[in-house]
Order: C-alpha cells, then structure tokens, then sequence
C-alpha cells in the first residue's frame, strides 16, 4: 500500500517494545514498525526513538497521531504523569513535545483505555456500552465503558482499578499486589508456598478469590454488561476459572447474578485503539 494513504497514525509505547501503525480513513493498517524500546538510554534517548519512528512514517497525509502509554495519563493535557516501566519524568507533556514537532493533533492516553477502545469494536462486544476490563499481568491496569463512553474522571486517568485497596490491614493490600506477576513471590511467602507450590493450587485459588473481589467491587460500582479479562497472569492462572469468578461476583452482587467474562482479544491492536481516539478527537 501507498504511504499517500495513510490519514492518521496509531502508537503503542510499552515498556518492552514500540508499535507504530499507519491507518487509511476506514481504519485499515497501511504501514507498521515495530523496534525494541531503548529505555536504558534514559528519557532523551528515548524520546529521540520515538521521534526518528514518527518521522520515518510520517506524511503529509497524517491528520493525527494517538499514543498510547503505559501509566498514569491525564489524557486531558496528554501528561505523562507517571510511567514506571518508562524512563520519562514524572508529568512527562508527551503531548506538547509531539505537536510541537509534527504540527498535528495528538491524543495521548492510557494502553488499557486504547486497547479498550479497540476491544470494544469486536462482534461479541460491538453492542455492549458497559463494559469493563481488566489486565493481569506484570501488573494490573484497567479501563471503562460506560454508556459507549470513557470514564476519565476529573484528573483523566479514572480506571487506574489496580491501586484498589481490598485488603486495608495484610501485607499486600492492593488489587494488584494480590492478584499481579510482580507480586507472585510475595503472595508464595505470605501464603508458606515453596518450590513448585509457588505456582500451585494455593496460590491459584488465592489469586482467583482476590480477583473475585476486585470484580466484585467493580461490579457494584459500575454495573458492566461484560468484563473483559486478559493478561499473562489471567490467561495462566485463570482463564479457565471464569465460572467460578462469575460465581464470586454473583454471591457478591445485589441480585444474584454476574456480568458475563469475556476472554480479552489476543490480537486486539492498542495502537489501533489509539489512531481510533485520535480520529475520533479531530473529525
């Protein structure tokens, strides 16, 4: 395909690697890159990667560009207001530093809400306007549908449903550290799991039950028609236990029932989710 076609570009910056695609006016990938994030090179170093990608796919033709990050965004001002898996500042102005060299919209937001973003246009979720999801892996980051819109809240980044405290008084207290990769080793010695317990029985059920409880709470505040789950931890661990989690949820619920779980895409394109935003802030 012709560079002359593409009209707005979608990038997803992960701790591990960078994305980039170009899309046509019906959203249809016309270029990608994909290159190894050089985080040791500290913030100019990679802030002078992303760069020389924009520049060696950009054109006339691009109306915006989105970028989807990973962290805590305000997406209002496009700030980068904390990246731990990035070597960028605290309140990193990603956004102003981008238009200002490439004269252009840009849309900057968190990779959960951008992979939400794109999650929703597939079949089994195309009708569905309350949906919320949630990614264990290394971490654990989410994102919300509320009536086909983003929940943002009044700072932009709304969804952060990882720093939830659900158990105020143990060691671990938040979603994250219960149920995240990060935390598998603390979970194993709070819970006296050795060798290949660590991985074992306990810990699984522990984790499901913590999980539950997030959902659970997620559940009563915002009432999804679906949760979408997806991650390493999840796709390892629990993926097979979606009934007992509906179980969970439904014990927990007011009326006895459960938000059906959905398994998250595996090949759900957050740079397209972010080039969607993008199109969405500038048409």
């Amino acid at each position: 395909m012709s560079r002359k076609r593409s009209e707005i570009m979608g990038i997803d910056v992960g701790g591990t690697k960078i994305l980039l695609q170009t899309f046509d006016r019906k959203m249809r990938v016309v270029e990608e890159a994909k290159v190894l994030t050089q985080t040791k090179k500290g913030e100019k170093g990679f802030t002078d990667q992303l760069i020389c990608l924009i520049e060696r796919h950009f054109n006339s033709g691009i109306k915006a560009i989105g970028i989807a990050v990973p962290g805590i965004v305000n997406y209002h001002t496009g700030t980068l207001v904390k990246a731990p898996h990035l070597p960028t500042r605290k309140n990193y102005p990603l956004k102003k530093f981008i238009e200002d060299r490439f004269k252009r919209p840009v849309y900057v937001d968190n990779d959960i809400n951008a992979f939400l973003w794109a999650e929703k246009e597939r079949p089994q979720l195309k009708k569905r306007r309350n949906i919320v999801a949630v990614m264990v892996g290394t971490g654990l980051g989410g994102a919300i549908l509320n009536e086909g819109k983003l929940v943002y809240g009044a700072s932009g980044y709304a969804g952060e449903v990882g720093h939830m405290i659900i158990n105020q008084h143990g060691p671990l207290k938040t979603l994250e550290q219960n149920t995240s990769g990060s935390y598998l080793a603390k979970i194993s010695g709070m819970l006296k799991a050795k060798g290949k317990d660590a991985n074992g029985p306990k810990v699984k059920k522990y984790i499901l039950e913590q999980l539950g409880i997030g959902l659970s709470n997620l559940h009563l505040i915002f009432n999804p028609e679906v949760f979408v789950l997806g991650g390493s931890i999840y796709h390892y661990y629990l993926a097979k236990k979606k009934k007992k989690l509906e179980r969970i949820i439904a014990g927990k619920s007011l009326d006895g029932r459960s938000p059906k779980i959905v398994d998250a895409g595996r090949n759900t394109s957050v740079a397209l989710g972010a080039a969607m935003m993008a199109m969405e802030n500038v048409s």
